[in-house]
């Protein structure tokens, strides 16, 4: 329409633009990327004095005491909708300004509100398939109160990123909850569309805390044993939640010169062009990618590929290894000696 009849193609393409923009199908990998490698054939990593080992100290005994007390007096599981949802897996000790300064150093990006501007940012991300950063989240509540904050990391889609939600205990002003699961995907559910999480969630607990220790921020830290009655599981639930139950409990630091993440201080350049670029490059991509002599040259060789290729040469999904935290040695909360 744009070169039939440019009066009419104008300004359906100017709808267009802010309706149903073409998807850029350019995958980026900016500084900071994370990848999960699969080696082809075994490799001997020599020992070597200089390996990267966590400067996180030991919590004291009376210390874990006090924080298993905390655990008992607050729930240990998420609700949305009076629905049991995400279990705390994370316990965090500083102040609001540690955290900030911890999970930004740590390339993480703090959840917008819900709000008509960022529900129209993500129906662009998800039109033009690019990833939103600081995209809203669903607000659970644990004792009854919303998350504080929600920290989370992702890359170029929206349908995938690691998140934890944070709430304050409602007992002491430097200690928070968290509950850390990682979006994989999409999925329908109730009349809308959500997203559908890793049931290892113990690969998401080892995420964050291998962030904030990897940066520097980390001063003491420990995986906490624990029972509750919140961590029970309901085997005929339809999503069931797999973890071997213990918290990891972190206590962080100023984080006054941390050892940045890749690409930390770097901003994507989908935010940096302004919007009259941005017009112009969709323009481009509509007319490079959108017409039809492309589109049915790129659907024949498609089929014509799909035809030739056997059904054997495509490509596996590849499965990395769930990502621990060997480098904490799981402990019991010391027991109480009753009273003489």
């Amino acid at each position: 329409m744009l070169l039939v009849d440019p009066t009419i193609g104008v300004p359906i393409w100017g709808v267009k633009s802010v309706i149903a923009p073409t998807a850029n199908p350019e995958i980026r990998f900016p500084a900071g990327t994370e990848f999960i490698l699969r080696l082809s054939t075994g490799v001997t990593v020599p020992e070597s004095n200089t390996y990267f080992r966590f400067p996180a100290e030991s919590f004291s005994p009376g210390d874990l005491n006090d924080i298993d007390q905390l655990l008992k007096s607050s729930a240990q599981r998420a609700h949305m909708g009076g629905r049991p949802s995400d279990i705390v897996n994370v316990l965090l000790i500083g102040s609001r300004n540690q955290l900030d300064s911890a999970f930004h150093a740590s390339g993480w990006v703090q959840a917008q509100r819900k709000s008509p501007i960022s529900l129209y940012r993500m129906y662009l991300a998800l039109a033009k398939r690019y990833g939103y950063p600081s995209a809203p989240m669903n607000a659970l509540t644990l004792n009854g109160v919303p998350s504080a904050f929600v920290q989370q990391k992702g890359l170029d889609t929206v349908q995938k990123r690691h998140h934890v939600r944070v709430w304050q205990h409602p007992q002491r002003a430097n200690v928070w909850l968290g509950a850390a699961a990682e979006d994989v995907g999409f999925r329908f559910k109730l009349m809308h569309w959500t997203h559908s999480t890793d049931p290892h969630i113990d690969s998401e607990r080892a995420k964050v805390v291998n962030d904030l220790a990897f940066v520097g921020c980390v001063n003491a830290a420990a995986l906490l044993s624990r029972t509750s009655a919140d961590l029970v599981q309901d085997p005929k639930a339809e999503y069931p939640i797999l973890t071997d139950g213990n918290i990891a409990v972190v206590r962080l630091n100023d984080c006054i010169d941390p050892n940045l993440m890749a690409g930390v201080v770097a901003t994507s350049d989908v935010h940096q062009r302004g919007r009259m670029v941005r017009a112009l490059t969709a323009f481009r991509d509509d007319l490079v990618r959108s017409n039809i002599l492309f589109t049915t040259y790129n659907t024949v060789k498609l089929l014509g590929k799909r035809k030739t290729e056997p059904a054997n040469t495509h490509p596996q999904p590849v499965i990395g290894e769930p990502r621990g935290l060997d480098w904490l040695t799981p402990v019991a909360p010391p027991r109480s000696r009753p009273s003489q």
